[in-house]
């Protein structure tokens, strides 16, 4: 049941008065870990489910006025939820949480309304039981001590908090309230070693080794003439670089000066030597190499790969977006952080002059495709919210799966409809109801 909430200065501090039909005792009330025993609980009729909490009942159990959560009655205990928190990165200035901290407003907007509350865990606060609350117009800080569900948003943090996040992570996995993919998923190294024991998954894999040293991308390079290099644990297409076999034992290296950056530099290297040097001023180490595909390109000889947002509502994976990615001519990635135009897939498909036919053909494919990575992933690794699935295509119509990303963000549908990025948002909601067991469902 959905419960309407409010803090009432007109009845004791310790007391409650229920607006419902009290078919049993009330002992004990509970939100996110805070559990109070109210000294008198008043039964009255309401029209709909109503909790007026006394100011000391209301300031322990940590809510606020006008609240609406859901409710679960079992042997006199009522606990009220679900509490979602989103572990971040913590900033500073006006946008606490980076490029986030749009999103965690909208998502808590949102929440208020479904009858979610929602918080922002930065590193360190799971060790104090603190957190960012939302007031209904801003963050406040306050006390947490224990949501319903956590969903990581990062996956990269300070070195001076690295440690301390990473710690708390697990704890939170290890108590089971996080639902997010682990860090492994990130690993593309690890990723690609898993996927490819599956016959399914590996012909969709392009060929895939890794590098401990500049030595090994060398030699790979030589045999292989085109490659992508990429930072095991890199998101968002940093440093990532192209290297290209050259004549008289040389090697070609292009790659983004800086993120935002759409345009690229290119050095030549004239033998080892001078590419090992190159690699070590750049601080770069473990990295996977990838043969380099021939992607799908538009008219005007853009490359193109896909974004697939996969999440899961009730005890299915839904593919909930389609995005196609256009990168710039010339470009190494198709990451938005190096320029890249964000399309619907149908659209990136229909500048490459794919016809309508194939583009319901393909799109089906990619669907399947997603969608059993997302059932494979939960097998492995238990609940989870969402995924993004990148996917890509070759100029002979060839579907490659490039990575899973597990905390797949809002800005492409930000920018391609604002409609479709509140529907997945709804969908987070749902999945944190349901999950915490409050319609239906078990954590």
């Amino acid at each position: 049941m959905k419960v309407r909430i409010w803090i009432d200065p007109r009845i004791p501090p310790d007391a409650i008065r229920v607006s419902a039909a009290c078919s049993q005792p009330l002992e004990a009330i509970e939100f996110a870990g805070n559990v109070v025993s109210p000294s008198m609980v008043r039964c009255t009729r309401g029209v709909r489910p109503g909790l007026a909490v006394g100011t000391t009942v209301g300031r322990v159990l940590g809510l606020r006025s006008r609240m609406f959560l859901h409710g679960r009655m079992q042997d006199g205990h009522l606990k009220l939820g679900p509490c979602l928190a989103l572990y971040a990165e913590r900033a500073y200035g006006r946008r606490p949480f980076q490029e986030q901290t749009e999103l965690f407003r909208d998502l808590a907007r949102l929440g208020a309304r479904r009858g979610v509350a929602v918080a922002v865990l930065v590193p360190g606060d799971w060790a104090r039981r603190r957190a960012y609350l939302w007031t209904g117009s801003g963050w406040r800080r306050g006390r947490l001590m224990a949501p319903d569900i956590v969903l990581r948003r990062s996956g990269v943090f300070a070195p001076s908090r690295f440690s301390t996040a990473w710690r708390e992570i697990e704890d939170l996995r290890s108590a089971g309230l996080l639902h997010t993919l682990p860090r492994e998923c990130s690993d593309k190294w690890a990723l690609y070693r898993w996927l490819h024991t599956d016959s399914e998954f590996r012909r969709h894999l392009p060929r895939t080794e890794v590098a401990r040293t500049a030595r090994d991308i060398w030699m790979y390079v030589k045999q292989r003439k085109d490659v992508y290099v990429k930072p095991v644990h890199g998101t968002g297409g940093r440093g990532v670089i192209r290297v290209q076999w050259a004549p008289k034992d040389a090697v070609r290296v292009t790659y983004h000066s800086e993120m935002g950056d759409s345009r690229t530099r290119t050095e030549m290297l004239t033998d080892l030597a001078d590419w090992q040097r190159w690699w070590r001023l750049r601080g770069l180490r473990d990295a996977v190499m990838q043969d380099a595909l021939s992607l799908l390109r538009t008219d005007d000889d853009r490359p193109i790969d896909f974004r697939w947002l996969v999440q899961w509502v009730a005890s299915e994976p839904r593919v909930v977006a389609r995005v196609g990615r256009i990168g710039g001519p010339g470009a190494v990635t198709t990451n938005l952080h190096t320029g890249a135009d964000a399309v619907w897939a149908v659209d990136a498909m229909q500048k490459a002059g794919v016809s309508v036919d194939h583009i319901d053909t393909w799109l089906d494919e990619m669907d399947t495709l997603a969608l059993q990575v997302a059932r494979a992933l939960r097998d492995r690794y238990g609940a989870y919210a969402e995924c993004g699935v990148d996917l890509a295509r070759d100029m002979d119509g060839q579907l490659y799966l490039l990575e899973v990303n597990p905390t797949p963000g809002r800005r492409m549908l930000r920018q391609l409809d604002p409609g479709v990025r509140r529907w997945s948002l709804d969908l987070l909601l749902e999945y944190a109801i349901t999950a915490a067991g409050y319609a239906g469902g078990q954590r």
